[in-house]
């Protein structure tokens, strides 16, 4: 199974022709979210490896006691989301591509790591979950928003990734026009690495999904967490083969260890934007 992260029915299905051969058809989920995606659809205990460049996907085994914990995020915070639920005790053989494979500068795990990761343990496992942050913001893909920061902001925790792209949208300095460009690109991006996966991998059975959806400013909506027709309506797509001279993945240089930063759950999940 693939889980494209804020993976939208509409722009899936109009790039899905252009990397592979299957079917795409829309499903509805209650998951406004990856944490609801995992509380809602991941209730039992699960052997099979995980690979994930999500980080609400974490090994990091929650004490939810209601003190704060030490890098001075508060635990209610964390249980606001996870609800009691905890990542490792569900899965036992999580692959945190995040971990160490998080850019500092694009501030995201992009999804070349990720693939390169699960074609590693594919050879070992007769099932497995892929599981890639795009097309979630922030746009990475090759058109993306100049939004001008100076560079101490670039790399401040305390600034949300994607903060500046929904407030330039809401202030008419990105149209929503735009937004759903770079949102496009991103995904394009993603399947590039999705599809180099297939390509080298020999399992059964392919199908590829969206944790949740997202907004785009239909109905005055952007992002997701919340109850929205395009939110709750995600892909799933049964990928046969990949089209012979589909976009290839991306060439990239991951980054040094120095690079990649030192960031726990805690610190990635408000870069992101889901702790305050």
């Amino acid at each position: 199974m693939i889980v494209l992260d804020a993976c939208r029915h509409d722009h899936l299905e109009t790039l899905f022709p252009l990397f592979f051969e299957g079917r795409v058809k829309p499903t509805k989920t209650v998951a406004t979210n990856t944490f609801e995606y995992l509380q809602y659809n991941w209730p039992e205990t699960y052997a099979y490896p995980y690979v994930t460049a999500a980080t609400p996907v974490t090994s990091e085994a929650f004490e939810f006691d209601g003190q704060d914990s030490g890098d001075g995020l508060p635990q209610e915070d964390l249980y606001a989301y996870y609800r009691g639920y905890t990542p490792i005790n569900h899965f036992t053989d999580l692959v945190e591509v995040w971990r160490d494979s998080w850019d500092s500068e694009l501030r995201v795990c992009p999804p070349e790591p990720t693939t390169r990761r699960a074609i590693a343990r594919a050879d070992d496992a007769a099932r497995m979950v892929v599981h890639y942050f795009q097309p979630h913001a922030p746009f990475i893909g090759e058109r993306r928003p100049d939004l001008s920061r100076e560079r101490s902001t670039i790399h401040d925790e305390n600034v949300k990734i994607d903060e500046d792209v929904w407030d330039a949208v809401k202030s008419g300095s990105i149209s929503t026009s735009e937004l759903g460009q770079y949102y496009s690109s991103n995904l394009r991006r993603v399947l590039a690495a999705v599809s180099r996966l297939v390509s080298q991998t020999q399992f059964d059975r392919y199908v590829l999904i969206g944790d949740h959806g997202e907004a785009l400013g239909e109905y005055g909506g952007f992002a997701h967490s919340m109850e929205h027709p395009l939110v709750n309506k995600v892909p799933w797509a049964e990928v046969e083969t990949t089209k012979d001279g589909c976009p290839s993945m991306w060439e990239y240089d991951a980054p040094t260890e120095d690079e990649t930063g030192t960031g726990t759950t805690r610190s990635r999940l408000k870069e992101l934007g889901y702790i305050e």
